[in-house]
């Protein structure tokens, strides 16, 4: 009955340990991925200035007009100038509209 305890015992605590780090790992990776993609937003944000042409999450596409602390005038295809938050923008566009 003792020895059949101490292998439930084993058992278990492999299975723990196992999982621990599982989760370790999983964390390590997304954490590698985020930190990179933070820092791709990040360089982004800081660098945006009048006539880059970027473009949003959504995939609407636009030249900046003015650019403030909070938020870009973005003028789009149509001709009209929309006003949007800074953080809204995913990448810039090479190439003419």
């Amino acid at each position: 009955m003792n020895n059949i305890l101490n292998q439930v015992l084993v058992t278990s605590l492999v299975v723990i340990c196992l999982a621990i780090i599982t989760v370790l790992i999983y964390y390590l990776f997304n954490k590698r991925f985020y930190d990179k993609q933070r820092k791709h937003f990040e360089e982004l944000h800081l660098n945006l200035k009048v006539n880059d042409q970027v473009e949003f999450s959504n995939g609407l596409i636009g030249t900046i007009v003015k650019v403030g602390s909070e938020y870009c005038d973005i003028k789009v295809k149509s001709g009209a100038v929309m006003t949007v938050s800074r953080f809204a923008i995913s990448r810039f566009v090479e190439g003419d509209l």
